[in-house]
């Protein structure tokens, strides 16, 4: 008598849907996309690794978005960059920084600013001066940041903060819908070897 096929062990299914799953991770990153930009100039003023390009913020918004990326809070150490450009005054006074999961909720951690951690990429800003980071606090991962600018009116030249670019220390991919369904059905199928070796007589 042959004995029907064994079915892969539960634990190994959950491995390989995990793994499947499991978010591929990076060490640094500078954003491509804004999700909002009130300042009437190019996203690409202020995407992309620090250039010394930019165009003072005024009074207005740029919110940054990692979009299958996901900003890793690292216990201990700091979590982004925020670069000015590479000359002139020091003015991150003039801005205030956000950070959200969703887009809708943000919170403010202009307080959390600390001297320079510099990253892979970032070698065109040569100075330490015009460069700050910042931490998630109580937050595990974040998808946007925001940059609110105080100063007034229009963006424009030297206008209010000269932002330039802004980088992440470490991020995270964010599983696509279909591969939660994967998992999902990796379960299923734990589950279905498991019932089906307790009715094996």
């Amino acid at each position: 008598m042959t004995r029907p096929a064994r079915t892969p062990s539960g634990l190994f299914t959950l491995l390989l849907c995990l793994t499947a799953a499991g978010g591929t991770q990076a060490d640094s990153m500078f954003p491509g996309t804004l999700s909002l930009n009130t300042t009437g100039f190019a996203d690409s003023t202020y995407t992309g690794a620090p250039d010394d390009y930019h165009i003072g913020l005024g009074g207005q918004t740029v919110t940054y978005d990692f979009g299958p990326y996901m900003v890793v809070n690292r216990p201990g150490a700091v979590d982004f960059n925020i670069y000015e450009v590479d000359y002139g005054s020091a003015e991150f006074g003039l801005m205030e920084v956000y950070v959200s999961a969703n887009g809708i909720d943000f919170i403010n951690v202009s307080a959390s600013e600390t001297s320079l951690v510099r990253i892979a990429g970032d070698e065109v800003h040569s100075s330490n001066n015009f460069g700050r980071s910042y931490d998630l606090g109580s937050l595990d991962q974040i998808r946007y940041i925001k940059i609110d600018g105080d100063g007034s009116g229009a963006a424009g030249g030297n206008s209010g903060f000269d932002l330039d670019a802004i980088g992440a220390h470490q991020v995270v991919a964010v599983p696509e819908p279909g591969t939660y369904a994967l998992l999902l059905a990796g379960l299923g199928l734990v589950g279905l070897a498991t019932r089906q070796r307790r009715v094996k007589p």
